[in-house]
């Protein structure tokens, strides 16, 4: 389940939540702000096979952190650092392909 949210703190993508329902599903926030959201993923169709690969990528990654996070809190902060590494390696590539024009 994917959550459109206006902006994640330090500029991240996605971010991994709890809710849902019954408020025990793994859910997952994605930027509206972030340059890949602006240029890639809101562009693509409801049901078109790369969204639903994206939100499939995004939902397994955020399950995984979830499931290990809950487990040892130490790795709290390093998945954090993940995805704002990540989501920052995103932001670059989206503004260099932008600057390229073979990428129109």
């Amino acid at each position: 389940m994917s959550n459109i949210v206006e902006q994640l703190e330090n500029d991240m993508l996605w971010k991994p939540g709890i809710g849902g329902k019954n408020g025990s599903d793994v859910v997952v926030y994605i930027s509206r702000s972030h340059p890949f959201y602006q240029y890639i993923y809101k562009e693509l169709e409801a049901g078109e096979d790369a969204l639903v690969i994206l939100d499939a990528l995004f939902l397994n990654l955020s399950m995984a952190e979830v499931s290990i996070n809950a487990t040892d809190r130490l790795l709290v902060k390093i998945f954090d650092k993940l995805r704002s590494s990540a989501s920052l390696q995103l932001s670059r590539f989206i503004e260099v392909r932008l600057d390229d024009p073979e990428f129109d």
